[in-house]
């Protein structure tokens, strides 16, 4: 190769990755209420927008009951489908390291046979590390226990599981709403909270104490509220307060000098905030009735079915929300709101990261600085059919 043809390639490889290293994204869809089942794979986005498999994380046949993700943990917890999967050694529980971009555990679950449903699970960063916790009981709730797995490398699947206290809950982490169209469970947890503001944490009838309390000033209008977990990471704790119907309201609490924001949004429906350290992406979205018919973008949709994912149109066709491919991005340090227009419904925020936003439309992946007053113009990466359904993004340094 030529001086300057090595030096086309390298630059090339700066656009893609950036200076910080390589570009990875993390594909599934979680499907944890019916028999459908779908892959998750570790895509590579190399030079020239190549992508790559690097890595089948859960195969189709098993399928993924739960993804989460901290970037605080630089790790992604992927849960096997429970009910509907065949029993097995391939059920099990997967641990990917952003750090290495490579899977670190596999461990199975160790059966508990008279607590076999389990009632939500999470993410923890606990005084024993970072974890995944589930709480599983018997049909009526009247015995429940929450068990722990440790993501540490250097833990094996053998000494990895522990039953802990219900207080544990207190240490959840989470990121928020993941993909489009209201298909991915969220991470988080709704609780509730008592008449001072302070926000209950509950398992089964166990009420655990988390360390916030919302001021007066913010619960007023709303009425008697639950409290929906959707953000919680070393940044901020991102909530909705639920009051009578049609009755909500975003908040954040900004950890580095404790002070409560509400978070400015037009968004008409309460399932589209997500998560990345000081940033939050708020994707909009409106009820879907004679105003609001569709989505945007369907001449851009893939109609078949993947390996990875459903048809696109069924997944709007079937959501009670529409998505009109409009994205906002809130700064809690300088409380500046930043817009992102794609005109596409099937779009999303996947990462941010060194001052960049990294962004799906449709099969199509972009990359654009953050600017003082505004995002600045989309650099293309790659297109890719497998990109459809990709909903995670890290960088490995």
């Amino acid at each position: 190769m030529s001086i300057r043809g090595f030096q086309i390639s390298m630059l090339l490889g700066f656009l893609v990755t950036g200076a910080r290293g390589e570009l990875y994204l993390i594909t599934g869809t979680p499907t944890p209420k019916d028999s459908a089942a779908y892959s998750s794979t570790l895509l590579q986005i190399g030079v020239g927008g190549n992508v790559k498999i690097a890595a089948e994380l859960m195969p189709k046949h098993i399928g993924t009951e739960w993804i989460g993700i901290s970037h605080d943990f630089r790790k992604a917890v992927l849960v096997p489908k429970q009910f509907f999967a065949p029993k097995g050694p391939g059920r099990k529980v997967v641990v990917l390291d952003f750090d290495t971009a490579s899977v670190i555990k596999r461990c199975e679950f160790p059966e508990i046979p008279e607590l076999p449903f389990y009632n939500k699970q999470w993410l923890a960063d606990g005084p024993s590390g970072p974890s995944y916790d589930r709480h599983i009981g018997n049909a009526n709730i009247t015995k429940n226990v929450v068990q722990r797995m440790t993501l540490a490398k250097a833990v094996s699947c053998a000494e990895s599981f522990a039953i802990v206290a219900d207080t544990e809950l207190a240490h959840v982490v989470a990121q928020g709403s993941v993909g489009v169209a209201n298909l991915i469970p969220d991470d988080g947890l709704l609780e509730s909270m008592d008449e001072t503001g302070k926000i209950r944490g509950w398992i089964a009838r166990s009420a655990v104490s988390l360390p916030y309390q919302i001021p007066s000033s913010l619960r007023e209008g709303i009425g008697k509220t639950n409290v929906g977990i959707a953000i919680n990471d070393a940044h901020v704790l991102g909530i909705y307060l639920y009051g009578s119907e049609n009755e909500w309201r975003p908040l954040i609490f900004r950890k580095r000098d404790k002070t409560w924001l509400t978070l400015p949004m037009s968004s008409q429906t309460t399932s589209s905030i997500r998560g990345f350290g000081r940033f939050i992406a708020v994707l909009e979205s409106h009820a879907k009735d004679a105003q609001h018919p569709e989505s945007a973008g369907r001449s851009d949709w893939e109609a078949s079915e993947r390996g990875t994912g459903p048809p696109t149109p069924e997944m709007f066709e079937s959501a009670q929300d529409v998505f009109p491919g409009r994205i906002r991005l809130y700064d809690t340090e300088t409380e500046r709101m930043y817009r992102l227009t794609t005109n596409q419904g099937d779009s999303e925020i996947l990462l941010v990261d060194a001052g960049i936003v990294y962004y799906r439309v449709s099969d199509r992946l972009y990359s654009a600085p953050i600017g003082p007053a505004e995002i600045g113009r989309g650099r293309h990466l790659a297109t890719d059919d497998a990109i459809r359904d990709a909903h995670w993004a890290f960088i490995k340094h």
